[in-house]
């Protein structure tokens, strides 16, 4: 009986010996793996918020866009103030210098605007700023006045800056393309 006890003792020795020996060889490639599936998780994680502000910044880039190319002269001022809410920097700048007399205008013709975005798609955004994103959008704009009783439709064409400012997608450019 106790030389079972005896061998039972060496078994459960050696097989302890062998766990932490493999432990001891092992644990490092453990850890490594564990490490490489929580980088990958980070990389999951960042790709997934990057792709959740490129649809934001496009989505408001549609809205800006429609607001651009929507003006009624007789709710001018209102949807002048949108514009310039919706926008920062250069372009905040230049719609505001621009505006006093883009309103004297459709005003004094009785000008309505309607704009439809047409289609839309990030044309930029970066791991390195987030909070930046460049969108091309694709309008179709109805206009009528004193001078165009049938709508016209042109077809306007911008590359929108999208800038992150305190937790809100502002536009801050603008160019025609």
């Amino acid at each position: 009986m106790a030389s079972i006890l005896i061998g039972a003792a060496i078994v459960v020795l050696c097989a302890c010996g062998f766990l932490g020996w493999k432990l001891l060889h092992e644990g490092p490639i453990v850890d490594a793996k564990l490490e490489k599936a929580a980088q990958e998780h980070a990389d999951v994680e960042r790709d997934r918020r990057m792709d959740e502000l490129r649809v934001q910044a496009r989505g408001t880039a549609e809205s800006v866009a429609v607001m651009l190319t929507s003006i009624d002269s007789s709710t001018i001022d209102d949807g002048l103030a949108k514009v310039l809410d919706a926008s920062t920097g250069d372009l905040k700048k230049e719609f505001t210098q621009a505006s006093i007399q883009l309103r004297q205008l459709l005003v004094d013709n009785h000008a309505v605007a309607s704009g439809k975005v047409i289609t839309s798609a990030v044309q930029f955004s970066s791991l390195d700023k987030p909070e930046k994103v460049v969108v091309l959008l694709a309008v179709d704009q109805s206009i009528t006045n004193d001078q165009v009783r049938a709508p016209r439709v042109d077809k306007v064409r911008f590359k929108m800056t999208m800038e992150l400012v305190e937790g809100r997608w502002l536009a801050s450019k603008l160019q025609y393309v």
